[in-house]
């Protein structure tokens, strides 16, 4: 795994940082110890639930310290994240997980309630609750070992990072995969 990558940023902190508030919002904050540890364990979550290098994880939270280690997550567990608006009509939210490819989306309860009832082809889907504090990781990946997944897995500098989408001038979703992960 390249240094250079965002995910390689986290796993490698200088110690000095361990301590400072890494992720903060309204609802709270963790450091750089907490949100390396939650993303290690989120990736090794994935990777034993079938997670597999160059796989689409769909991410579709409120803007929250588990969305953010969703995205670390995915990306040390070899994945390209896919940021889906958790704001925006299930429909929509379910053709921009089919039009990635998305072989998971990890989401809330009430999110993934929605999505259920349009009909439509959905990955797997992993309920966080709750969101915000980084909470509902926590609770999904309490077992989980603090161990890195194999460290040829992670996405590397010239891999696909993210899937991004844009509402294009017709309402329909277009899709961007030029993102990589190198700094």
């Amino acid at each position: 795994m390249s240094s250079h990558t965002l995910h390689a940023t986290i796993l490698n902190l200088d110690p000095a940082w361990a301590n400072r508030t890494a992720v903060k919002t309204s609802k709270g904050q963790v450091d750089y110890a907490q949100l390396r540890d939650y993303a290690v364990r989120l990736a090794h979550w994935l990777v034993n639930n079938g997670c597999q290098p160059g796989d689409r994880i769909a991410v579709c939270l409120p803007k929250s310290i588990d969305s953010v280690v969703s995205l670390l997550g995915s990306m040390m567990a070899g994945a390209a994240y896919v940021p889906v608006d958790p704001t925006a009509p299930a429909q929509r939210q379910a053709t921009i997980a089919g039009l990635a490819g998305a072989q998971r989306m990890i989401t809330t309860p009430e999110i993934a309630a929605a999505l259920r009832e349009t009909g439509m082809d959905l990955p797997p889907l992993t309920e966080l609750t709750p969101v915000g504090i980084g909470a509902g990781v926590a609770a999904l990946v309490a077992d989980v070992p603090a161990q890195v997944p194999d460290a040829g897995a992670a996405v590397g500098a010239d891999d696909l990072a993210a899937i991004l989408f844009t509402s294009g001038s017709t309402g329909v979703a277009n899709i961007n995969t030029s993102c990589k992960p190198a700094l």
